[in-house]
């Protein structure tokens, strides 16, 4: 029997982490995620009330020595939390190593926004969102450096 953990994000995160991972999402082995759940997996406590149906990211828990999924399948809110800030944490970086290794290349930034989407299976619609995170992404990069843009 195989068991999962169910995750609530945004909906252009959860695009990301379904085309990145597939459906239902396969963890890479000591990948930051992986580690995250080892970790904080716990046994399921009495009285928990299942949402699986309310979540769009849907991840199968791995196989771990010391955690048999079977007894170890529950994580906390604060956990949950901890994954999708992991796997924002990833989409920053792509972007990040994608749009930023392109950006004075001679194209509109937003055709260079819109390829990354494609890409990475993320909606059209969520172009805003993801631009957005990109200004603020490269913002803090130039702030880090001391270099204006």
């Amino acid at each position: 029997m195989e068991y999962f953990i169910y995750l609530s994000a945004p909906e252009h995160l959860a695009q990301f982490i379904r085309h990145s991972f597939g459906y239902p999402v396969e963890l890479i082995r000591d990948s930051p995620e992986a580690r995250i759940l080892r970790e904080y997996l716990s046994k399921e406590p009495e009285g928990f009330t299942d949402y699986s149906e309310l979540c769009n990211v849907k991840i199968r828990i791995p196989y771990f020595k010391e955690k048999d999924p079977r007894v170890y399948h529950y994580i906390s809110s604060s956990t949950r939390q901890a994954l999708l800030e992991s796997f924002d944490e990833l989409l920053k970086r792509s972007m990040y190593q994608e749009i930023g290794a392109l950006g004075n290349q001679n194209c509109k930034l937003s055709t260079l926004i819109y390829a990354y989407m494609e890409k990475h299976g993320i909606e059209e619609k969520y172009w805003y969102t993801i631009s957005q995170k990109w200004y603020r992404l490269r913002k803090s990069y130039a702030k880090q450096c001391n270099v204006t843009i």
